[in-house]
């Protein structure tokens, strides 16, 4: 494979990584912000 090949495919890696990242920030934001909103609403399930 060529250079620009393996470029290609180590750009590809390195995007994929970004937006796996970028995804469970994501994930954590939203799950943080539903325990907010279910301790608010009496539902504590974090004391186990």
């Amino acid at each position: 494979m060529s250079i620009s090949g393996n470029k290609s495919i180590v750009m590809r890696q390195v995007f994929a990584e970004d937006l796996d990242n970028e995804l469970l920030m994501i994930k954590e934001a939203i799950l943080s912000d539903l325990i907010k909103l279910l301790k608010r609403q009496g539902i504590d399930f974090e004391k186990n």
